[in-house]
């Protein structure tokens, strides 16, 4: 008994390529929110708020978010830290 071994016909190869190739390019050319927003004004004019106790301080660390404050609204809030 011969064993026979079963190739994928080249178009599958190709076709394989191009979905990879549109995927990066579509991950590329799909831009990344770098900046935070406000979440009552959408603003993206944000800076970096202090903590204010040991509780804050143990808040931030625990769930790993940053203090924020708007400076068109001057809403506090908190967010992620941004990479980069």
């Amino acid at each position: 008994m011969a064993a026979t071994v079963q190739t994928a016909p080249e178009q599958d190869v190709s076709t394989a390529a191009t979905a990879k190739t549109a995927a990066t390019t579509r991950t590329a050319a799909t831009p990344t929110k770098s900046r935070l927003t406000c979440p009552r004004c959408d603003s993206t004019d944000v800076s970096r708020s202090q903590r204010v106790d040991w509780q804050e301080k143990a808040f931030c660390w625990f769930r790993r978010v940053l203090p924020y404050r708007c400076r068109k609204c001057d809403i506090r809030f908190y967010g992620r830290k941004l990479a980069g």
